[in-house]
């Protein structure tokens, strides 16, 4: 406690509580009769003494209690808070440069814990890359066979229904909602050749005890000489939320079957309404914008209270995040250079908080192009088994992972103006989830890293388990425990060495 906290504590006393101390404790140590004035000064030392110990105790309590801004006291949670510098490019909404900053920010490191084996064959949740997550749900199967598609409802290895419809769409997602599973199935064509293609979309809702078709609605949006792309697909409060993005008509391969320029030109911006009970199209908003990207670099990462957070990779494969309003309006853009990115976006408390991971750029993950799109867990699962199956533990990258990758959580306001950072070390950022009584967050341990031993693609998997922080009502940090909750996160170099030293 400082001095000046003594002093004013001493000068609210009153001044009985100093006459009954200065009375009580000159006894202790004289007896009558003893010198006035020895006596006095004696008298009024004790008396000091006893009120000193008192405010301390009282101030010492009143501070214990007192929370820091980003953690609860007593919360049992290891950290340790300190300053850091990001930098933070900021766009116009046209994604052309505007300025550059070095933000100070409040950093809090959070220590982490032990991490547990991961379930590496069937993990709760898979990122694609650049942290494109998908929560895996083993419930149900899908397959194509003979120009068909089939998806199942499966139990122990056994289809307790199926699904069967000709393969004229790729289905894109499925989700299971309180009303049934909805597929949602779109038109996409890899080479992007065609200039007049039409982008359809359908959506199928299935009933989840028998499969039987619920509802099944098409909706088609001609679009000329563009291609239209989903971005993500949301369900609340009895709607459905589609956004989509359009680009310009491009071609990802050349004559002679080689990989050509894969940046593209993102046009506009839709957000699309349908009725979850009916299907019905409700309204569509669109609005235009001029942005240069990576193919297929594009994702939406959460719809949140104040709108939809996107993500993308410009030409140069830096991470950029865009803020999208409900009325399909850009709100703003910022960068964070290629080292850095975000999958998980969440508004809680009057703050936005994104969830990723910090790598360096030679190192850091991405997807290839078809992973980027199809957030359709069957094709993804039987990819990921694919890449786990040709690869094998690599201690090396384990190593150099652990050393070089951060888990981080970015808090900022509805502008995406960072204020606060919470990081840790040797593990990356997993899912934010909304609860009643705040919000949670997964920082995923690092605890197994596999890798192609052919070097092909430059391909690893990173597996680990989740270590979950939760977060009260006024965004502090309240305590955290190993869930056990199985991550991987799989994918190449990005951008490959390969194109670097070029």
């Amino acid at each position: 406690m400082k001095s000046k906290d003594i002093l004013v504590a001493l000068e609210n006393v009153s001044d009985k509580y100093k006459t009954d101390a200065a009375e009580e404790n000159a006894g202790l140590y004289f007896n009558k009769g003893k010198g006035k004035r020895i006596f006095t000064y004696v008298m009024s030392a004790a008396a000091l003494f006893a009120l000193a110990a008192f405010v301390v105790l009282t101030v010492a309590a009143k501070y214990m209690n007192k929370t820091d801004n980003m953690v609860v006291h007593g919360a049992s949670v290891a950290h340790e808070i300190s300053e850091t510098v990001i930098k933070q490019e900021t766009l116009t909404p046209n994604g052309s440069h505007e300025s550059l900053a070095d933000l100070k920010l409040e950093e809090c490191i959070l220590q982490g814990g032990e991490p547990q084996a991961a379930n590496v064959e069937s993990p709760d949740y898979i990122m694609s890359g650049g942290l494109f997550i998908t929560k895996m749900n083993y419930g149900y199967n899908f397959e194509v066979e003979n120009k068909k598609m089939y998806f199942s409802k499966v139990k122990n290895g056994s289809a307790l229904w199926r699904y069967e419809h000709e393969y004229d769409l790729l289905l894109y997602s499925y989700k299971e909602f309180d009303s049934g599973v909805l597929l949602v199935s779109y038109d996409y064509h890899l080479d992007m050749v065609r200039e007049d293609t039409v982008a359809s979309m359908r959506f199928t809702l299935l009933d989840k005890e028998n499969g039987s078709v619920i509802w099944e609605n098409s909706y088609t949006n001609p679009l000329g000489t563009y291609t239209e792309q989903l971005a993500g697909v949301y369900e609340d409060a009895g709607k459905i939320y589609v956004l989509s993005y359009i680009c310009e008509a491009y071609k990802i391969y050349d004559e002679n079957g080689e990989s050509s320029d894969s940046s593209v030109k993102c046009t506009s911006f839709i957000i699309s309404e349908y009725s979850a009970q009916t299907g019905e199209k409700l309204s569509r908003k669109e609005t235009p914008v001029q942005l240069d990207m990576s193919l297929f670099g594009l994702r939406c990462i959460g719809k949140t209270k104040i709108g939809y957070v996107v993500t993308y990779l410009d030409k140069d494969y830096k991470t950029n995040l865009l803020l999208l309003s409900h009325g399909c309006a850009v709100e703003c853009i910022v960068g964070y250079g290629s080292a850095y990115e975000f999958g998980s976006a969440e508004y809680s408390n009057g703050k936005l908080y994104l969830s990723g991971k910090h790598m360096t750029p030679e190192q850091n993950l991405g997807a290839d192009a078809f992973d980027y799109i199809v957030n359709q867990q069957s094709r993804l699962y039987y990819n990921y088994k694919y890449t786990v199956k040709r690869s094998t533990e690599n201690d090396e990258l384990l190593k150099r992972y652990k050393e070089e990758t951060s888990a981080v959580l970015l808090v900022c306001d509805d502008k995406l103006l960072p204020e606060q950072i919470y990081v840790q070390n040797e593990a990356f950022g997993g899912v934010l989830n909304k609860t009643a009584n705040g919000l949670t967050w997964d920082a995923v341990q690092i605890g197994s890293v596999y890798s192609d031993p052919e070097g092909r693609g430059g391909i690893a998997v990173l597996c680990g388990t989740s270590r979950t922080y939760a977060f009260d009502e006024n965004g502090l940090i309240k305590s955290a425990e190993n869930t056990a909750v199985s991550y991987s996160m799989y994918g190449i170099l990005y951008p490959c060495e390969e194109e670097t030293k070029d």
